[in-house]
């Protein structure tokens, strides 16, 4: 990402009035609240020192491309989810994709991540089979991958689903959640046999069916939050009936149309005023965003519960230090 104040190393070390530097950089000079916000967002790419010299500002430093600040937000996550999925919107309107696509794309993980997590598998064949080819599992016991993949998963999962709904509520994005449907195929015969996933997106009518199946659900149990449908209450005895009738006969939709599995598919377009947003830069740094996420996993109390911690730090180096996608 590129400094757009970098030809002004020079003058590292000096000092300026307000209206001198606004000179230098070639920028407006501006009184109160829009000064404040303009220095705010200067000291994304400048160290500016207001507090040495009274009523003078000193210019410290320029920073590097690569070591830019990024002014504080809501959140270590939802600045970097919006500016990144903002700018992939402004590209190409409406974006369609599953957790297993804007993972990546997000740059929250790595794409070998994404498939691990959610690739569909044959339900002969062990977690430790299916990814020996990424990292030793020999002498790893097979359940602390799948704990972790599912862990990471969840908050990864959470990030996202938290951001969406925020830019939903901002009017940058509308979303419509929909289905991606995938049922095992076989080619060949013999030795030249191969299996593979077929996918299938739904079509306008069948996602109307699809809908369909929420709205007689909430209706006949008067639910007033579609999230009760997916998540168990306990000590409600009817939202865990809700919860498993919804499953039921979102499985038989399912396999209605000749597919086994699904996944939500997101179909995310951007509002006229996502599409006027201006884009800032710093939050494109999808490396600062991915360091964030290591952290936070180091960090996670549960996971240290069920995984060594040589075996966490090594699951982390081997998903989340991958190249990240631009």
């Amino acid at each position: 990402m590129e400094n757009p104040y970098k030809h002004l190393k020079a003058h590292e070390g000096e000092t300026f009035k307000y209206r001198d530097l606004c000179n230098l950089l070639g920028i407006e000079f501006k009184r109160g609240k829009a000064k404040e916000l303009q220095l705010k967002q200067l000291r994304q790419f400048l160290d500016l020192d207001l507090k040495t010299v009274p009523r003078k500002i000193v210019f410290k430093e320029v920073y590097d491309d690569d070591k830019q600040k990024v002014v504080s937000g809501k959140g270590k996550f939802f600045p970097f989810i919006k500016n990144i999925l903002l700018n992939q919107l402004h590209i190409h309107t409406p974006y369609t994709g599953t957790y297993q696509d804007l993972i990546p794309m997000l740059g929250l993980a790595s794409v070998g991540y994404a498939k691990a997590r959610y690739a569909n598998y044959f339900p002969t064949e062990t977690i430790k089979k299916k990814y020996a080819h990424i990292i030793d599992t020999d002498l790893l016991a097979e359940e602390n991958l799948y704990r972790f993949l599912s862990m990471t998963g969840t908050l990864l999962q959470e990030i996202i689903r938290s951001s969406l709904n925020q830019m939903e509520k901002k009017d940058l994005v509308s979303v419509v959640r929909s289905l991606r449907l995938f049922r095992q195929q076989t080619v060949g015969v013999g030795e030249t046999q191969k299996k593979f996933i077929e996918k299938h997106d739904l079509s306008p009518l069948e996602h109307s069916a699809y809908v369909q199946i929420e709205t007689d659900i909430m209706e006949e149990f008067k639910l007033s939050d579609r999230r009760q449908l997916f998540y168990r209450t306990p000590g409600k005895r009817t939202w865990i009936d809700v919860h498993e009738l919804y499953k039921e006969r979102l499985n038989a939709f399912i396999k209605s149309l000749g597919y086994e599995f699904s996944a939500t598919l997101f179909i995310i377009s951007a509002t006229p005023e996502g599409l006027n947003y201006e884009i800032e830069l710093p939050y494109l740094n999808k490396s600062i965003l991915r360091n964030n996420v290591v952290g936070k996993l180091s960090r996670d109390v549960d996971l240290k519960k069920v995984i060594p911690q040589p075996t966490l730090d090594k699951y982390i180096l081997t998903y989340f230090s991958s190249p990240i996608l631009h």
